[in-house]
């Protein structure tokens, strides 16, 4: 046991087992400090001064289960700063996933605009290129992509018409069908001449179909129709004319 400056501390097998205060009427012990006296209130006080000024490596009293509760302090402490660390590294992930989210959903909507407007540009594209085809086809069955040799073709059968015949008409590329008021499209039928007139004789109409076919651009000829009129003393005639 051991009494000083007014506690009493109680010791067993070298470990500190309780403490409690003393009555002042024991207090009042005066120690010597060299030269100077020392009341026993002042004794721990000045014993921590001397401590502190000049610190001596000792080990104080060893309690076992003081240790185990600073360990499970310092476990304790560990797992609270690895859960705060885990729970902000969650965090840091959940935000991050959020601002990509918001990034790549914004892109999308971004981007689903636009396949929506192109789609209208693309049905017009794919509109005005069935045009283009409808029309080129209309051309091409027409004749009229390649050099125009209508006047050509005009002024050659009409140098060959002898005296005998007369035409009433003459048709370059004539149409392919009648043309109808719901139809939009026409039709015609492409290198060919359709010649109609009148002759007094078949046999003149015969010579001049010879002097026809003697022209290099002619491919073939044919009488599509020949009849002769008993009061006129006349025969029309229909004559197609097929160019190579």
């Amino acid at each position: 046991d051991l009494s000083m400056a007014g506690y009493h501390l109680s010791y067993t097998t070298g470990l500190l087992s309780g403490f409690k205060t003393v009555d002042s009427q024991e207090n009042g012990r005066v120690f010597s400090l060299g030269e100077f006296p020392l009341q026993e209130e002042a004794v721990i006080a000045l014993s921590a001064g001397f401590n502190l000024v000049y610190p001596l490596d000792r080990k104080g009293p060893s309690v076992p289960e003081t240790g185990i509760r600073r360990s499970e302090w310092e476990q304790q402490k560990i797992f609270r700063v690895l859960g705060w660390s885990v729970l902000g590294v969650f965090m840091g992930l959940l935000l991050l996933n959020f601002v990509l989210f918001s990034a790549f959903n914004s892109a999308n909507q971004s981007l689903s605009q636009s396949v929506e407007m192109n789609k209208g540009e693309v049905a017009k594209l794919n509109r005005m290129k069935k045009e283009i085809a409808e029309k080129s086809f209309f051309l091409n069955q027409a004749g009229w992509l390649e050099p125009s040799k209508t006047s050509f073709y005009a002024d050659q059968i009409a140098m060959t018409v002898p005296k005998r015949i007369q035409l009433t008409d003459l048709t370059i590329q004539p149409l392919k069908k009648e043309i109808r008021s719901r139809e939009k499209s026409l039709q015609f039928v492409s290198k060919q001449i359709n010649v109609t007139g009148n002759c007094k004789q078949s046999n003149y109409l015969y010579d001049w179909i010879k002097s026809l076919k003697q022209l290099t651009w002619i491919k073939n000829i044919v009488v599509a129709n020949y009849m002769q009129n008993s009061q006129k003393r006349m025969g029309e005639f229909n004559l197609e004319v097929f160019i190579k």
